[in-house]
């Protein structure tokens, strides 16, 4: 069952969600030698970020990675990698590690194979992933546009051409999103809060990214909502 709990102000999502996924990575290290997290860009996650970087866990046993990247040099304002060390990667999480996604190889397709490579570093299934979502029902950089995201057998990660910002991008594959063991997911706003309303009740035709994954894994969930 998906678990939704609502909230008046952006600030205090932020803050009850970083103290959540800190409960579960102390949770989690309790009876394991690492926590794998892996992580989303954008707008919505800076302010967690910096909350979850404050938090006095054993960063040392936490491994970080990105749900999604952006082909894109990683100092440019639309890296995701930039957006995770200047917000996540420092306080006590300076301690963690982190396996980044962006290669000097000159295209996500060419990269595929390193970063799968990267990614052995992690005992997969994913313990946590938190993830942002679009208006349109995008999650990582699925995108509905591109409905074969994520359908690619055994691959880890996926190349994609975003529709909307046009960078090329790598993400995780649905499958790899669906089987980790507890998906965050924030959002806010009137129009994603109807967008994730359809999704969870499979009123998209044909479904999107967020309804694929809700259908797949609705029980691993934690919906954390914010009205502004």
């Amino acid at each position: 069952m998906i678990k939704e709990t609502v909230f008046e102000t952006g600030e205090t999502c932020c803050r009850a969600m970083a103290k959540d996924m800190a409960r579960q990575i102390n949770f989690i290290l309790k009876t394991k030698r690492k926590v794998s997290l892996a992580v989303s860009g954008g707008t919505t996650p800076t302010n967690v970020f910096k909350a979850l970087s404050k938090m006095d866990l054993d960063w040392s046993r936490v491994q970080i990675t990105l749900t999604d990247e952006r082909w894109v040099d990683v100092d440019d304002a639309d890296s995701t990698e930039r957006l995770v060390r200047d917000h996540l990667l420092q306080g006590f999480a300076e301690k963690a590690s982190f396996i980044p996604f962006k290669t000097p190889a000159p295209s996500p397709e060419q990269a595929v194979d390193d970063v799968t490579k990267r990614l052995e570093a992690i005992r997969f299934p994913i313990d946590l992933i938190y993830l942002g979502m679009g208006g349109d029902g995008h999650i990582a950089s699925l995108f509905p546009e591109i409905m074969n995201n994520g359908d690619d057998g055994d691959a880890t990660v996926v190349p994609v051409l975003g529709p909307k910002a046009p960078f090329a991008r790598l993400s995780l594959a649905m499958d790899v999103i669906v089987s980790s063991r507890q998906i965050y997911l924030q959002l806010s706003g009137a129009e994603k809060k109807a967008t994730f309303e359809r999704a969870k009740n499979n009123d998209d035709n044909p479904p999107t990214p967020l309804q694929q994954a809700l259908a797949r894994a609705g029980d691993k969930f934690k919906v954390f909502i914010s009205n502004s």
